[in-house]
């Protein structure tokens, strides 16, 4: 009879679980109150009773538990990047967040990376937190700045969303214009990279193509970012440093 016995096969399975909270709030206020309660209670488990805190919620909580549950959504949203970036592998070229260059931080969170990274401005300036764009998280963020700002437009919500992140005044032409060198299509394609020695033709919008200087490339200057932008070309009269968009590799046989 026990011959007649067979071995049950294992069945496996996996399955997501949902941060819910987010569906069952639809104010950004409440929302932030009752998990700061929840990471209170859970912190005051792990402590003695004399320093436990019961006290109300304080501004510098509330902005912990934001980044909290912006990290949250973060990993509900980008789930394969953060998981490259954690491994430093490159994102795929149909990631939506390629363009900017993003990074996890000291806490775990995504920000923006690209060439602000070379500005003056300060950390959180340069480096904003990446915020999903369908998340109920960022509706709800939008929303609360819409009703605090009494209905405004979409550029003046726009704008104070950012500068709580960024924490200082931003003038008009740095929310208008350094933002936009944060996309730059033209560093994203994989190019053949100019090298040490070879002979280049120095553009010059000031004369005639054909009389624009020849010379040959003797030193790199990377910056920051390991991208070639700069080189030093040796001339017939002399050595100039030049921006690689302003000089043309002319192709040569290998013969």
């Amino acid at each position: 009879m026990l011959n007649n016995v067979t071995d049950a096969k294992r069945v496996t399975f996996t399955t997501t679980i949902e941060y819910d909270i987010f569906s069952k709030i639809s104010s950004l206020r409440t929302l932030i109150n009752v998990s700061a309660y929840c990471y209170r209670f859970y912190d005051n488990t792990k402590k003695i009773l004399i320093n436990k805190n019961s006290l109300h919620i304080d501004p510098t909580e509330r902005e912990e538990v934001l980044k909290k549950l912006i990290k949250v959504a973060q990993s509900q949203s980008f789930p394969t990047e953060i998981k490259s970036l954690l491994k430093n592998y490159a994102l795929k070229p149909n990631s939506v967040l390629l363009c900017l260059k993003p990074f996890i931080d000291k806490d775990g969170l995504l920000r923006v990376g690209g060439r602000l990274t070379l500005s003056d401005l300060n950390y959180s300036a340069k480096h904003q937190l990446i915020l999903p764009k369908h998340h109920i998280l960022t509706k709800l963020i939008a929303e609360n700045e819409h009703v605090r700002l009494l209905h405004c437009g979409s550029q003046t919500l726009l704008n104070s969303l950012r500068e709580p992140m960024v924490q200082h005044f931003w003038k008009r032409w740095q929310k208008e214009y350094l933002h936009g060198l944060q996309m730059r299509n033209k560093w994203r394609k994989p190019t053949t990279p100019i090298k040490v020695g070879d002979l280049v033709t120095i553009v010059d919008d000031n004369l005639p193509t054909c009389t624009w200087k020849m010379g040959r490339v003797i030193q790199l200057h990377p910056g920051k970012d390991n991208e070639v932008r700069v080189v030093t070309i040796k001339t017939a009269t002399s050595e100039i440093k030049r921006a690689i968009n302003k000089v043309c590799v002319l192709p040569l046989s290998d013969n």
